[in-house]
């Protein structure tokens, strides 16, 4: 309003402004003195050759090549080519093969060596042309030992049905307990009521540690799977062991909340009888019962689940104290007896909201 008051007693129009491109002049200017004086690059006339100050025996490291001239600038232009040696025999050592250097190397090439003998050890790199044979260089390392094994780690799970699939994990370590990756023994596994493969080489790809499918065939309170090196003696056999349970055996119980707990307030909780395989065990008939850390808790009675259940029934808990709450579901009857606990956060009337603001 009172912008169209201000145009009618000044009698004029708003002033659209367009855009008005312009031209732009590029000057031609000389390059800074400054620049004028960097060095070029001469011919090569010897090679840097940079490696780790110490390297493990049997695995592969990087070896720089730098082709420099007379004052060690990088000879960007150097295209000859290099051939690698070593001043201690090293039979089994793997070498690059001889490379010509590209330009787009710009006269800096990387390069994979992997020496096997131990100790003190020259790498030696020169021009393969002998009229600039002279172009060559050298550098100094230290070959350590490749991890020895001392003994085996198995891992399994802490529990298992016959019949099903579960894992069993074998690691090479050493003595300081260190997973050897280079690790190529053969072992053995062995356990009372199972399906194990006999032996298994391990492989370079296994980097010293192999998983193994294992089928249990028999029910055991504890079961013990052991790995023995069939190889070198030297590396300990170990076990580690686990329960197995009968197809249909409860182990433990799914316990699950809907919603947030409130205190005074009915909160839902469904049970689950679950096996060792997280399976829910349909034909369950057991009593169930409830148990909190909250001492006020409206809990239900225990309860036998039926048939119609199969293994599931929802209840209704009320907290009555706020904070952290646990909640336990047992059946005591069972062989052995299953309990299972979850940890929930009950909270005081009217201090929740779906929003979240």
């Amino acid at each position: 309003m009172l912008f169209s008051r201000w145009l009618k007693h000044n009698n004029k129009r708003p002033t659209v402004k367009t855009f008005q491109p312009s031209l732009c002049v590029l000057e031609d200017r000389t390059v800074p003195s400054a620049f004028r004086f960097l060095p070029t690059p001469g011919p090569a006339t010897h090679l840097q050759v940079i490696v780790p100050q110490s390297v493990t025996a049997g695995k592969s490291f990087d070896v720089i090549v730098e082709a420099l001239d007379a004052s060690n600038h990088l000879a960007t232009g150097y295209a000859g080519t290099v051939h690698f040696s070593l001043a201690t025999t090293d039979v089994n050592a793997v070498l690059p093969a001889d490379y010509s250097f590209k330009s787009y190397d710009h006269g800096i090439h990387d390069f994979h060596i992997t020496l096997s003998a131990t100790g003190a050890q020259t790498i030696q790199v020169g021009d393969a042309n002998p009229n600039t044979s002279i172009v060559s260089g050298s550098a100094a390392t230290s070959v350590n030992p490749a991890p020895v094994a001392t003994h085996l780690k198995v891992i399994v799970p802490e529990q298992a049905t016959v019949g099903s699939t579960s894992f069993v994990t074998v690691v090479a370590l050493d003595a300081s307990n260190h997973i050897v990756t280079n690790f190529s023994d053969t072992i053995s596994l062995s356990a009372a009521g199972s399906n194990l493969p006999a032996t298994y080489t391990f492989a370079q790809s296994d980097h010293g540690i192999h998983i193994f499918q294992v089928k249990y065939t028999a029910a055991a309170t504890t079961e013990t799977v052991t790995a023995s090196d069939t190889t070198h003696t030297n590396v300990l056999s170990n076990s580690a062991s686990l329960s197995v349970y009968a197809v249909g055996q409860v182990t433990h119980f799914g316990i699950f909340t809907f919603g947030p707990a409130i205190a005074g307030t009915p909160t839902n909780v469904i049970v689950v009888a679950l096996d060792a395989s997280n399976h829910v065990v349909t034909g369950y008939t057991g009593t169930v019962h409830f148990a909190s850390s909250d001492s006020s808790a409206g809990l239900p009675s225990d309860y036998l689940l039926v048939s119609t259940d199969k293994g599931i029934h929802q209840f209704s808990v009320t907290f009555n104290s706020t904070g952290s709450q646990s909640l336990t579901v047992s059946d005591t009857t069972l062989s052995p007896s299953v309990a299972s606990t979850i940890n929930l956060r009950v909270k005081a009337q009217g201090s929740w909201s779906w929003w979240p603001w």
